[in-house]
């Protein structure tokens, strides 16, 4: 059963004659005929009583144009809801854009080409007071096996420990971090996942 079938024979049930339906959806008598043919053979019964040019509803017809009629009304409530919905001016998503800082730009915009219409709320350094309540995404990084539950890894990346050249403990083909403890390892903020991951070496 199709929603065009519906739309059919609803105009059907609402008109005079089988032509003046057809008129009013533009389509010939012949198809109309069809497809409201089909629609009887699927559903193994008649809904018209056909007397020449002549069409009425009969009893199954009436019981099917009671739900047409509530199916149809709701699509176009449905419509009608999701237009206003798409319209929208205040929506508001937040986010939580704790790393990969270089994916922002490139992210945010493919958004609003795609949800034109919702307003993207931004937040780049970690706050105390930050409610993780109040966002709707947070973009991460996090140590190996402390992931969130509810997480998804987006990338992988090595730590790497920058050393100058002629530190003792430099061997030309990198070095481990556990191996320059008795170093000061500085990190960008105490609240980054390194800074943390730093902290477990210790």
């Amino acid at each position: 059963m199709e929603l065009l079938q519906l739309k059919y024979f609803y105009k059907i049930a609402h008109s005079r004659t089988l032509t003046q339906a057809a008129d009013e959806l533009c389509i010939s008598q012949p198809s109309l005929s069809r497809m409201i043919s089909r629609l009887e053979d699927e559903l193994e019964m008649e809904f018209f009583d056909r007397n020449g040019r002549n069409i009425t509803l009969n009893k199954n017809g009436e019981v099917f144009l009671h739900y047409c009629t509530k199916i149809l009304n709701s699509v176009d409530e449905m419509r009608d809801e999701l237009s206003e919905f798409k319209n929208r001016k205040d929506l508001q998503v937040s986010v939580g854009f704790y790393s990969m800082s270089s994916l922002l730009i490139d992210i945010i915009g493919k958004f609003r080409e795609k949800y034109p219409n919702v307003q993207i709320r931004v937040l780049q350094h970690y706050h105390e007071d930050d409610s993780v309540s109040s966002l709707d995404l947070i973009v991460n990084s996090a140590v190996p096996g402390t992931e969130p539950k509810n997480s998804a890894v987006l990338l992988t990346e090595d730590i790497l420990l920058a050393v100058p050249k002629n530190e003792k403990s430099y061997s030309g083909g990198g070095t481990q971090i556990r191996g320059n403890r008795r170093n000061t390892v500085s990190f960008v903020s105490k609240r980054t996942s390194c800074q943390r991951y730093n902290g477990k070496l210790s």
